[in-house]
């Protein structure tokens, strides 16, 4: 439907509305009488809904794609976790040791006085 058509389309309706002063039943029946006449463009139509299934696929991937994404990165997540875990764990170990050791240094030195 070409703008020219949706206009005159327009117009029409509001003429018809204009003509029963605002009586619902009246109207509803010169719009369908109206349909009748200049139904839809179903070319139009059509492409409006081929527009919408495209903009749904497009949205749906890229739904699909963050969902990778955010899966990936909890990935590295966890791993940096692990490396964190691991981290600490080792550097406790060392103070643990670094203590024994200045605890036998200081043990050793009283003995030898």
């Amino acid at each position: 439907m070409t703008h020219c058509e949706s206009g005159s389309r327009m117009r029409a309706v509001c003429r018809a509305i204009r003509e029963t002063r605002g009586s619902v039943p009246d109207c509803i029946f010169k719009f369908q009488s109206f349909e009748k006449i200049f139904p839809l463009d179903a070319g139009a139509h059509n492409k409006r809904h081929s527009q919408l299934l495209s903009d749904f696929d497009r949205r749906t991937s890229y739904l699909a794609e963050l969902r990778f994404a955010e899966q990936k990165v909890q990935a590295e997540c966890d791993q940096l976790q692990q490396r964190i875990d691991a981290l600490t764990e080792e550097r406790k170990n060392l103070w643990t040791q670094k203590e024994k050791t200045v605890r036998e240094q200081h043990e050793r030195l009283i003995k030898a006085k």
